[in-house]
């Protein structure tokens, strides 16, 4: 039996995201700057282009986002935050720059990436 999806509106379950996760699987969190281009994808069919930017370093680090939208360029930036452990080393968050909350994903909705799901209507 599948899960009631509700009045049409986006979930985050039916949503793109982009996780800390992946930039460390990407080998993007390692001190410095390194920039790269992402390839969209729904099932094999390639829907798109992301660029990204990432600097870590203290005392500010961030993620910049770069790609057309509607055929207008689009740039913004989430700043990411080192977030000290008890026994040494850091984790990363994604500070969201809508609602200034710690996130560890942000998601696609409404043409950005953030931790609100957009939703219409």
């Amino acid at each position: 039996m599948g899960r009631y999806r509700g009045l049409g509106r986006d979930t985050v379950e039916d949503t793109t995201q982009f996780t800390i996760d992946n930039l460390r699987t990407w080998g993007y969190l390692h001190e410095g700057f390194k920039r790269g281009l992402l390839t969209l994808k729904r099932g094999d069919e390639k829907t798109g282009s992301l660029g990204i930017e990432v600097h870590i370093k203290d005392p500010w680090s961030y993620i910049k986002f770069d790609y057309k939208l509607d055929g207008k360029p689009v740039a913004y930036e989430h700043e990411i935050e080192l977030f000290p452990c008890y026994f040494g080393g850091h984790r990363f968050y994604f500070r969201c720059r809508h609602c200034r909350r710690r996130v560890t994903a942000l998601y696609l909705s409404g043409g950005y990436y953030a931790l609100a799901v957009i939703v219409n209507g």
